[in-house]
């Protein structure tokens, strides 16, 4: 799909976006289309409750290599040079690909007829392309590894209710959460602390807490886990402090409590 794209902005407008900007911004284009094809690893991996492995990470690098060359495939197949003629019935694929690293324009990759020439930084430039599809890439297989997990079934859990809690202070939020599981969580007063409603106004050292609810569709356990973010006065940033994961004891289920 990522490669498909290309094509289709290269053959509408004559825009290679991995070429058409300095070369500084050339890694960010061919994240972004590795991050874009990425995602159908991210959804499917999600969806078959398949965990990321060292061979699902080497097949991300095979393939970064298999859809760089086929973009330059697909470039070459519906290049037209500048008398009319269909590049791919004159010059071999290889011939192509050489002429197009080495002596093609190394900012602006429209033509095969550049006068630009890029010699061997050409060859460079390709490897920061494939070195920024695999780094897209990365991103999607790193969030997976984020993705709670029952080791039980196999299954990633899944997202059931949330409680989000907003504080005027660091300080406010400190006491909710050292005596949240204070308690036993299938207790009426855990059931209370958890509805009560904080919403503080975003200010300058505001504390937002939010504790989503986990579950597995295979044995039916669950999970707390708590994310934290604090306000610096022009945006919530995400903090490490506060943030925890706790099983539910078997048998217990919280969905009525978080929703209620």
């Amino acid at each position: 799909m990522a490669a498909a794209s290309s094509a289709f902005i290269f053959n509408l407008y004559k825009f290679n976006i991995f070429n058409s900007f300095p070369w500084t911004f050339i890694f960010g284009a061919a994240g972004c289309l590795g991050w874009i094809a990425g995602l159908g690893y991210f959804f499917s991996s999600l969806h078959f409750h398949k965990k990321p492995t060292v061979a699902l990470l080497l097949a991300m690098i095979v393939i970064a290599a298999a859809m760089l060359g086929l973009i330059y495939y697909i470039e070459y197949s519906i290049l037209v040079s500048t008398d009319g003629r269909c590049v791919a019935n004159s010059v071999g694929f290889g011939q192509y690909l050489d002429t197009s690293l080495t002596k093609g324009d190394s900012r602006i990759g429209c033509s095969i007829d550049d006068a630009g020439k890029a010699n061997s930084f050409g060859y460079w430039v390709a490897l920061l392309h494939f070195t920024g599809i695999v780094a897209g890439k990365w991103i999607i297989y790193e969030a997976l590894q984020d993705q709670a997990f029952c080791l039980a079934c196999n299954f990633y859990l899944h997202r059931l209710s949330n409680k989000r809690k907003i504080f005027a202070k660091l300080e406010e939020a400190a006491p909710y959460h050292d005596n949240l599981f204070a308690t036993a969580v299938d207790s009426p007063e855990f059931a209370e602390k958890i509805r009560k409603v904080a919403v503080a106004p975003a200010k300058q050292g505001a504390f937002r807490i939010e504790t989503v609810l986990l579950g597995c569709a295979g044995c039916k356990s669950q999970m707390i886990v708590e994310q934290a973010e604090a306000y610096d006065g022009n945006e919530w940033k995400s903090t490490t402090k506060f943030g925890r994961c706790v099983s539910v004891p078997s048998g217990i289920d919280l969905r009525s409590v978080f929703r209620a």
